[in-house]
């Protein structure tokens, strides 16, 4: 379970022996890859509610790498929406992600969007961490900074309240809820509901006995936009 107490795992320092990848940002290619991204999103942002969801799902893909692997575009991210590199982030296109997200990803480390997540409005992402500890000062006065990336995955259906924080290496597990404004440093468990500064495990949800799509198909019936359930 998440425990702010352990300050070795939530500050998402790697252990010693592990191996960490280390980026530049001032490298050439780096740069135009940003470069080509903040057009793409600029052109994203753009975009406003009458925007069909086609060109939508267009304008994204521009942000991303030719070589993006999707099985289709997302198109119910909400404007505005940024992202550094584009060059190894994924979203499910059936995620929805709600305006003021910021993505600040890395070219050396995953982010991963699962099905069905919900992300409120102003949540920030973040698969950048410090730079290792063997960066040396002289690199730094010359103009050559270092970077570390640590991947950050968030499971199936997961719910991220507003203005929460996902740091570097974390992974959210399917149908976590993440609490509006909690900082997560550490790997939240699924079904699981986190909150606070550094975020903590507050309780636990029980898997659902069956699915939605299973009701439907053995009564025939369409959901009800209004929903209760017992908690």
């Amino acid at each position: 379970m998440l425990n702010s107490r352990k300050k070795s795992r939530s500050t998402r320092r790697p252990k010693p022996g592990n191996i960490v990848v280390a980026f530049s940002p001032n490298g050439r290619e780096f740069r135009r890859v940003r470069l080509q991204c903040a057009k793409a999103c600029a052109e994203y942002n753009k975009t406003d509610e009458d925007t069909s969801s086609i060109e939508r799902g267009s304008l994204f893909m521009n942000m991303l790498p030719t070589s993006a692997v999707h099985h289709a575009a997302p198109s119910q991210i909400q404007t505005p929406f940024f992202m550094d590199y584009g060059l190894r982030v994924s979203i499910h296109h059936t995620a929805v992600i709600e305006h003021g997200c910021k993505i600040v990803d890395t070219p050396v480390a995953d982010i991963k969007i699962g099905q069905y997540c919900s992300i409120g409005p102003n949540v920030t992402i973040v698969s950048v961490g410090p730079p290792p500890a063997q960066a040396s000062i002289e690199n730094l006065a010359k103009g050559y900074r270092e970077l570390t990336g640590l991947p950050v995955t968030i499971g199936e259906a997961a719910w991220i309240g507003a203005s929460a924080v996902i740091g570097p290496g974390v992974t959210i597990g399917e149908r976590a809820v993440v609490a509006p404004g909690a900082v997560v440093l550490d790997d939240v468990p699924a079904y699981a509901e986190v909150m606070g500064n550094p975020a903590s495990v507050i309780n636990g949800r029980m898997p659902p006995k069956t699915t939605g799509y299973e009701e439907k198909e053995e009564h025939d019936q369409p959901h009800s936009p209004v929903v209760y359930y017992q908690m």
